[in-house]
């Protein structure tokens, strides 16, 4: 009995082994992220020769099916970039033709980065997968050569009032519903020529005004309800609205409001930090098409003149000594009233414009086992398709790569 089940253990234990060498699931190894690659097989056989007869021949390849038909020998992206999550990639045929086996191993010679690439690193193999292994990142985060920087949103509209002199009260207000009303502020004028406005978060879908402290089921105390979504020019963090009363009320008892575009004063979008070398400069300024409304200018805090300087109309920014200091952009609109945001500048010291890699000899797959001439004569081929990847959403990819090479 006690023989039997040692019998039946063994079995169990050799089909493991099997299912693991054979099926196409098991890897002792990680997948790589693009293809599963063929199933991995156990082979103790390490060829060594001396590299008599070895060549190869690379071909690339836009979508990693079809390959150019001409060998290519530049590997690098320095000038233009790799997109973000974009992918190069590449076919090497290893050549034997010699009559024994070899095992070879296909390397990345020098590879770097200039200081101006913005994303990450990744090199990957889809075949063979027994020599398959994933490289880390390779980034060149930390770098000073670039700059860097944080953007933010305010998420918020601004909209202007006139009562015209038909509502004759000094305090209103807008509001969307029970959950949300805000003060109108006093711009200019004075009578019939007042001027109000207030900022409306994005996410209201619809506007009334109407005078504070009245009872608002009363008529003529509020205007009727506006959608902003219908309105025509669509209101929105850019485009500011100007809104008149207007004599008379509506079937319902509630005061007319007319509407036009009107030159605001907001920013929408802005620079929340820059960290920038010194010596560099940047390009701060917002887009009047999306970020802001009204006339605008950039300043730096005087007080911090030798930390970076900041052209008032282009919006560029020069570092000039290491440090923090503010940048404070500023819009003014048609009637007089004013938004300003502010930057946190960081200056850092600058570094060389080529980010040490930590290895610059970079191994694609080792030990690869090239068979001999076939008996029609014909060289032992192997296929290594690999690739490399920008696995990054913060911009393209630029790198640089000498060669690829083989070796023992």
């Amino acid at each position: 009995m006690k023989k039997l089940k040692i019998i039946v253990v063994s079995v169990l234990a050799l089909v493991l082994c099997l299912m693991c060498v054979t099926t196409s699931t098991f890897s002792w190894f990680p997948r790589p992220k693009e293809n599963k690659g063929s199933s991995l097989g156990l082979d103790f056989d390490y060829a060594v020769s001396d590299g008599a007869g070895i060549s190869m021949n690379t071909y690339a390849s836009a979508d990693g099916i079809n390959y150019s038909e001409a060998a290519v020998t530049d590997f690098s992206n320095s000038s233009v970039g790799l997109a973000s999550n974009a992918c190069a990639y590449y076919r090497t045929d290893i050549l034997n033709s010699g009559t024994v086996p070899q095992s070879v191993s296909l390397y990345i010679s020098q590879l770097t980065m200039g200081s101006s690439s913005s994303g990450n690193f990744f090199l990957g193999v889809n075949d063979p997968l027994k020599t398959y292994k994933q490289y880390p990142k390779i980034t060149n985060s930390g770098s000073s050569g670039s700059t860097t920087y944080t953007t933010a949103s305010n998420g918020k509209m601004r909209v202007y009032f006139k009562p015209n002199g038909f509502w004759t009260e000094n305090e209103f207000v807008v509001f969307n519903d029970s959950s949300w009303t805000a003060d109108m502020t006093l711009l200019s004028g004075e009578g019939s020529s007042r001027v109000f406005y207030a900022d409306i978060p994005n996410d209201k879908s619809s506007i009334y005004f109407a005078i504070r402290n009245r009872d608002e089921s009363k008529n003529f105390t509020r205007t009727k309800e506006y959608t902003i979504s219908s309105l025509n020019p669509k209101l929105s963090s850019s485009q500011s609205l100007v809104f008149d009363l207007q004599k008379g009320v509506d079937s319902n008892g509630y005061m007319n409001l007319g509407y036009s575009s009107v030159t605001g004063a907001y920013i929408a979008n802005y620079y929340r930090t820059i960290n920038i070398p010194v010596g560099s400069k940047f390009n701060a300024s917002l887009n009047s098409s999306t970020d802001y409304a009204g006339t605008i200018n950039y300043y730096d805090d005087n007080s911090h003149l030798d930390i970076f300087i900041a052209n008032e109309t282009t919006g560029e920014i020069e570092a000039k000594a290491v440090g923090t200091s503010k940048l404070y952009t500023k819009v003014v609109g048609e009637y007089g009233d004013a938004f300003q945001v502010e930057t946190t500048v960081n200056v850092v010291a600058a570094k060389p414009d080529v980010v040490d890699t930590g290895s610059t000899d970079i191994p694609i797959v080792t030990n690869v086992k090239v068979g001999g001439l076939s008996e029609e004569n014909k060289p032992g081929v192997v296929s290594v398709y690999w690739f490399i990847k920008n696995d990054s959403d913060n911009g393209p990819l630029k790198y640089s790569i000498r060669d690829i090479y083989l070796t023992l």
